[in-house]
């Protein structure tokens, strides 16, 4: 019992040593932990792969009055235990940084950084703004106007089988081009673009976007530039975006046909639209101004001035019929329109008949210019042509029912021609685009071989020539603007 008795006193004392211990012990790590800085105000040096982020070690630190400390991990430590220790003193806390992640933009090798970038506008807020019609019909004719090269290497197809260039654009390297090419849902014009990356067309070729896109399935494809129909429309009213055919009505109210003013649109919903600026001579017709490909004109693919009949606009598109619409925002004035009044004769099919003796007036008004006449000869005979005026920058083509260039002429004078039987076309076009609406061409046919003297100019008249022109010499230039050429001309072509 003795022996017990001592073993258990022995025990109780033991476990008295071992309170006292563990209570140093505690009373140790509480005065060690509250010698901490404050948990906001430490910067954390190495955090353990179990601790997810800065925010739960922080948690683990206990706050403090204590002046301004770095604490970092012990290197040995256990998973849920990490006792921590004061490395520095007085440090600038470090905060914390978030890395955001970017979204990946697939773009071009060759497009260039773009310093501006376009905001998208806010389509459900309809704001018309106000235009009156000779600015809207100035800015529709800039467009139209617009000269630019085409470069293959730059702005042809990259690898998309969902684009197709204007059939202008095809199979050529390097091409001048009058006009903004047709792109299927594209709105991207001189001053105007909904793309982030440019902000306009010509930033767009500088940047080797495809320029045109006559795939017209889906929606707009990336990386392509120019102008749809309704795209041409928005343009030229200044609209804030890109608004479709069947969402014009936003803009635009509808009116009476007999009510239609230069720069009212005509419009299908879902099909096409087009600007009208005035009935031909005959009634039978109207000038436009649009953004059309094949299927709508001769001169296609871009935008153009063209020419529809009445009876192709009452017959609508598939069933559908075009509306006489006008544009919220237009203020009525005077537009200053072009002064040929024969403006639709851009192709054989609209050419105007030439009358014997009768002098016919005719202005390149715009870049992209022809004017046709025709000729209809019912046998062999010999005609004077007289060119009493012809712009320095004008052109003017005889060409036979075979599309067959005879003579080109660039000098006013007088030609004494030889005829076969045969229908010929008199085509005057500006040369590299130029134009000028107050540089008027005059010239007469008349059915004789003898020489009409008319004054060219206030020099005398000294000198008169005969030129043989066979079938392979096509061309001739005076050797000055105020000699009489006399051409005996056998049509054997």
């Amino acid at each position: 019992m003795h022996r017990k008795i001592n073993h258990k006193k022995s025990s109780t004392k033991e476990n008295i040593i071992a309170y006292f211990i563990m209570t140093i012990l505690i009373v140790t790590s509480s005065i060690y932990l509250t010698t901490l800085p404050k948990a906001n105000d430490i910067a954390i040096k190495g955090i353990k792969p179990d601790i997810p982020n800065v925010k739960a070690v922080i948690n683990k630190v206990e706050s403090s009055t204590k002046s301004v400390k770095k604490i970092e991990p012990n290197a040995k430590v256990t998973k849920n235990n990490i006792p921590y220790k004061i490395v520095s003193e007085k440090i600038t806390p470090i905060p914390k940084t978030v890395k955001k992640a970017v979204p990946k933009v697939i773009v071009p090798k060759k497009l260039l950084p773009t310093p501006k970038v376009v905001k998208k506008t806010n389509l459900n807020k309809i704001v018309v703004g106000k235009i009156s019609r000779n600015q809207a019909y100035k800015r529709g004719m800039d467009i139209i106007n617009y000269v630019w090269t085409y470069n293959a290497n730059l702005n042809g197809i990259k690898s998309n089988d969902q684009i197709s260039l204007p059939t202008y654009l095809k199979s050529v390297k390097q091409v001048k081009i009058a006009g903004i090419p047709y792109c299927w849902g594209g709105y991207t014009s001189l001053d105007i673009s909904d793309q982030p990356y440019v902000i306009s067309f010509n930033d767009a070729i500088k940047k080797g976007y495809t320029t045109g896109n006559i795939y017209c399935v889906g929606n707009y494809k990336n990386l392509t530039a120019g102008l749809d129909c309704s795209g041409f429309v928005c343009a030229v009213f200044k609209m804030p975006g890109k608004y479709g055919t069947d969402t014009l009505n936003d803009y635009f109210n509808i009116i009476k046909m007999k009510d239609l003013k230069p720069m009212d649109i005509l419009n299908c919903r879902t099909k096409h639209v087009f600007i009208y600026l005035k009935e031909t001579p005959d009634k039978k017709g109207i000038i436009t101004m649009e953004a059309s490909y094949d299927k709508y004109s001769n001169n296609s693919e871009k935008t153009i001035i063209n020419y529809r009949s009445w009876d192709s606009i009452k017959d609508g598109d598939k069933g559908k019929p075009f509306i006489a619409m006008r544009y919220k925002g237009l203020v009525d004035d005077a537009i200053n329109f072009f002064k040929d009044k024969n403006e639709y004769n851009d192709g054989e099919k609209y050419a105007v008949g030439i009358k014997q003796d009768q002098l016919f007036k005719g202005y390149i008004d715009y870049a992209d210019d022809i004017d046709y006449f025709k000729l209809d000869v019912i046998k062999n005979s010999k005609y004077t042509l007289q060119i009493q005026k012809l712009p320095i920058f004008c052109n003017m083509t005889i060409l036979n029912s075979k599309n067959k260039v005879i003579l080109n002429i660039t000098k006013r004078g007088l030609y004494n021609i030889d005829l076969m039987k045969d229908v010929y076309y008199i085509k005057f076009q500006g040369i590299d685009f130029k134009f000028n609406s107050n540089k008027d061409y005059l010239f007469k046919f008349q059915n004789s071989i003898k020489q009409r003297v008319f004054k060219l100019s206030s020099s005398q008249v000294t000198t008169t020539k005969t030129i043989n022109i066979s079938t392979s010499s096509t061309k001739h230039r005076g050797k000055n603007r105020d000699e009489y050429i006399s051409l005996a001309w056998n049509n054997s072509c």
